[in-house]
């Protein structure tokens, strides 16, 4: 029976918001409810991808927690209990498959928002966070976990395939998610100005979708 359980940093960001929150201007916390949003969305996902995994290799899942309990006051655990996977291919794939879906999903946002899929700025925005946004902050968490001695799924992956092969596998997925993101929002700097007459419309909206989208801030004006 295994156990794919995750538990973020962002537990800590909660108690120094509830601390420091009062009296702070709401564009001063816009980073930070740019920063939930992503997460409630992350979670689902990544559990579920999980169970993809598990069924993928011929496992079982026995209880499915797809994201914290907020109402509660808890924010950083969710998991997944497993039958069935005793083979350590097994338990490699199950384990990782969020991680593998994370990198596609960054690649396949690249190659939509760089055509140009759409001109409606809520649909780019939400694209670019659920397919560029979210896995990288996916990443980066679970790497700060592990590197803070947590055993989540990357303490796993490295006791099946070694440190070193797992922190080539992170470092590549990391920086090639963050090199991404740049190209992907340095393309239309013009923002907000009116966009040159070298940039599309459809591709000038990838920053404002973004902007509007993940931090909240929905000015006025049409798309």
């Amino acid at each position: 029976m295994g156990v794919h359980e995750h538990h973020h940093p962002l537990e800590r960001g909660h108690a120094h918001l509830r601390a420091e929150g009062r009296g702070t201007d709401v564009r001063e916390k816009q980073p930070v409810l740019c920063l939930h949003a992503t997460y409630l969305v992350y979670s689902p996902l990544h559990e579920l991808s999980h169970v993809i995994g598990t069924y993928l290799v011929g496992g079982r899942v026995t209880y499915v927690k797809l994201i914290p309990r907020f109402w509660l006051g808890e924010f950083a655990r969710a998991w997944i209990t497993t039958e069935g996977t005793t083979e350590s291919w097994q338990q490699l794939i199950s384990s990782s498959f969020p991680y593998i879906l994370d990198v596609g999903s960054v690649g396949a946002g690249y190659l939509f928002l760089r055509r140009g899929f759409s001109r409606k700025a809520f649909v780019v925005g939400l694209t670019f966070m659920l397919l560029c946004l979210r896995p990288f902050f996916g990443l980066v968490c679970e790497t700060s976990a592990f590197l803070e001695g947590d055993k989540n799924d990357m303490y796993w992956i490295a006791q099946i395939v070694g440190s070193f092969l797992l922190w080539v596998f992170l470092s590549l997925s990391i920086g090639l998610s963050l090199i991404t993101i740049v190209r992907i929002l340095k393309r239309f700097t013009a923002f907000p100005e009116t966009p040159s007459i070298h940039e599309s419309t459809a591709g000038g909206s990838v920053c404002r979708g973004a902007y509007r989208f993940c931090c909240g801030n929905f000015y006025r004006g049409g798309y």
